[in-house]
């Protein structure tokens, strides 16, 4: 350190700004944050005569703690993945490290920028123009590096093995008035007597190794199988014994998915296009990442 004015500077600096910092990474490392902040106030200890003269000194300490706390949230979920393979338990799951862990999973395999737009923005909850002003970037800057992370993110949909399960749970009436009012009036009848037997419908889509998926009604109630392909922002599925092919929009926002349907060339179901069945199991509701369901080896 430098002079001794430049000790009692960073001293009040310190005093002043430690609980700010502490704040602004909670949302990223929760608990972890005392000590993430800590490290980062010595890095800033460390360069006190330099970033002292800058204009913002906040906004350099608040980039170098945002980014080692993404680093150590990044760690600590491919850890707990590891540990959870490890254990080849197919009851096994960890509690989850938070409320998107489809989200937290990835960031490791973004690259830098892009992890870090995507996790001020969903996992610390920022709005843009915060998260450009801790990036250093102009706000437009900002929205692109977050529209690239979440198509990145989106990408690797095809290499995650785990459930996605749909947020509705559908009973007949519910189910009924979804169809009329996205057009499939004509099919209501023959969809509703096909699902008559699965009670309450709630779809699990379970995307395995191989190219693989399974479809089931809460787990237990078999709905369909076959293969399944991705490609940019597309999610095609093949079903076993069906000669064409649905073809869904995927959308990721942090841990949730949804799909809309652009293309069915499947055959009728009992006289009815399968695009009215699609849409009542993967199109009438977002569905959410569920790791601790359906692990494969």
């Amino acid at each position: 350190m430098g002079s001794p004015d430049g000790r009692e500077g960073f001293e009040r600096f310190y005093a002043r700004r430690r609980r700010w910092l502490i704040s602004v990474i909670t949302p990223i490392v929760g608990s972890e944050a005392e000590d993430v902040a800590q490290d980062a106030m010595l890095e800033l200890f460390r360069r006190w005569d330099v970033v002292s003269g800058y204009d913002v000194p906040e906004a350099w300490l608040r980039r170098i703690a945002v980014r080692a706390a993404i680093r150590r949230r990044t760690r600590e979920v491919t850890r707990r993945r590891l540990e959870s393979a490890a254990m080849q338990r197919p009851d096994y799951a960890t509690e989850p490290d938070t409320d998107m862990p489809f989200l937290a999973s990835i960031l490791g395999s973004l690259p830098r920028p892009d992890a870090e737009a995507l996790a001020l923005h969903h996992l610390a909850d920022r709005p843009v123009g915060e998260v450009a002003e801790i990036l250093g970037v102009s706000e437009q800057a900002a929205r692109v590096r977050l529209s690239r992370a979440r198509r990145r993110a989106t990408e690797h949909l095809s290499g995650m093995r785990g459930t996605w399960v749909q947020e509705m749970s559908w009973d007949r009436t519910n189910l009924a008035k979804a169809l009329r009012d996205h057009g499939y009036a004509a099919a209501l009848e023959t969809v509703m007597d096909d699902l008559q037997g699965c009670g309450r419908i709630q779809t699990h889509l379970r995307l395995e190794g191989q190219g693989r998926f399974l479809m089931t009604n809460r787990e237990d109630t078999h709905l369909d199988h076959g293969r399944f392909s991705f490609e940019a922002n597309r999610l095609t599925l093949h079903s076993e014994g069906f000669p064409g092919g649905v073809v869904h929009a995927a959308t990721i926002d942090g841990d949730v998915l949804f799909l809309r349907q652009i293309e069915n060339r499947n055959p009728l179901v009992k006289g009815a296009p399968d695009a009215a069945f699609q849409f009542a199991l993967l199109g009438s509701a977002p569905l959410r990442w569920n790791p601790s369901e359906g692990k494969t080896a």
